[in-house]
């Protein structure tokens, strides 16, 4: 059935089995697109031009209507068209075609300019038999590079130059026409191919989320036939007329960077201190709950947490370490240095003072004898 996302629509025949009473689908069996016919070949005004009929030995041209029950149809529209315009391989046959013919192209420049050109000389005067093995060995040396020729005649190569060869079209056309393919089928170039200056992450991420959304809408398209074509009649034909048609659906899991999940966890639990039960970190990360047997569960053995170490000072920059076993002794030892310093600096003092004191009585001696006498 996933044959209508690149041809529009897709048929299967179903082949039915009845035991017991009971009804089942026994295979479903494809059913080609060219024996099938679309509207009325010979209305061009025909009002429903998207209808399928099947083409039989007896209506071949204008086709036979499907039975209800007997047949899986599934449509997938690539473009707001009628249905036999509207497939997607349609949209990119012109681009296919280009494609092609640009290597065919290419093949032939490949074989034209890709090897050098040979070029037989003979004297002249020489006989047909003479020519005709110099242009022999010349195919020769293109296929086998080997060849035998007579003694007077000469074989040349000419290099082809590099302006010659250096721009040409086809690369560039069939890299064009791989491109607006993948925009076609894929919604965009970055998840197949990388261009010429570079790929971009983010943007690939992107385009490959639209690829998904892809993904999901062909999935949805593809359970609608099943349940309409498939589920229905199984329900209908076992359970009656009043059962309940269960619905489908594809179940798609976005795949998720593990590691950044546990990180994301570890922040959540750890640092915010979030309560969360046991089941659930088992369920999101997709590991099995042991089963209860001690001797078969995988530890991690705990390892020794490092010690503190506190910064130690240079040696000279250490203080001096005081027991603490003789308070009193090293009281007594500060008190008498205090005092050995405050009796240096009365001395100091003192003899300052006695300085002071001779220098005041020199002068005053000096002045009396300085004094005239009358």
């Amino acid at each position: 059935m996933t044959d209508a996302i690149g041809k529009g629509f897709a048929l299967g025949q179903i082949v039915w089995a009845v035991e017991s009473r009971q009804f089942s689908i026994v295979e479903i069996r494809r059913w080609p697109q060219r024996f099938c016919v679309l509207g009325n070949p010979l209305n061009p005004f025909d009002p429903d031009p998207d209808k399928i009929k099947v083409s039989t030995e007896l209506n071949v041209l204008q086709g036979e209507e499907l039975e209800p029950w007997q047949w899986v149809v599934s449509v997938n529209k690539a473009r707001s068209d009628v249905l036999a315009r509207a497939a997607l391989m349609r949209s990119i046959v012109w681009f296919y075609l280009f494609k092609h013919f640009s290597i065919r192209d290419w093949s032939i420049f490949l074989e034209a300019y890709g090897m050098p050109k040979r070029i037989g000389k003979y004297a002249p005067g020489s006989s047909d038999e003479d020519r005709n093995a110099i242009f022999e060995a010349a195919l020769q040396l293109g296929r086998d590079a080997a060849a035998v020729i007579p003694a007077d005649a000469t074989l040349e190569f000419l290099e082809t130059s590099q302006g010659s060869t250096g721009n040409i079209p086809f690369p560039a056309m069939v890299n064009l026409c791989n491109a607006e393919i993948s925009k076609a089928v894929l919604g965009g170039t970055l998840s197949t191919e990388v261009g010429d200056t570079g790929g971009n992450r983010a943007l690939g991420e992107v385009q490959q989320s639209e690829g998904m959304m892809l993904v999901r809408q062909d999935a949805q398209k593809l359970a609608e036939s099943i349940r309409r074509d498939i589920v229905r009649p199984l329900v209908l034909l076992n359970l009656g007329q009043n059962a309940p048609i269960p619905y489908v659906s594809f179940v798609f899991e976005d795949r998720e960077d593990m590691l950044q999940k546990a990180q994301r966890e570890e922040i959540i639990f750890k640092n915010l201190g979030l309560p969360v039960d046991r089941s659930y970190l088992y369920e999101s990360f997709n590991i099995p709950q042991p089963a209860g047997n001690e001797d078969d569960l995988l530890r991690v053995p705990q390892q020794a947490q490092p010690q503190a170490v506190q910064p130690t000072r240079p040696e000279q920059e250490q203080p001096e370490e005081v027991p603490e076993e003789q308070p009193e002794e090293i009281e007594t030892e500060i008190e008498t240095e205090e005092v050995a310093a405050m009796d240096s600096a009365m001395s100091q003092a003192r003899g300052l003072l006695r300085t002071l004191a001779e220098k005041k009585k020199t002068k005053t001696l000096s002045a009396q004898w300085a004094k005239p006498i009358h």
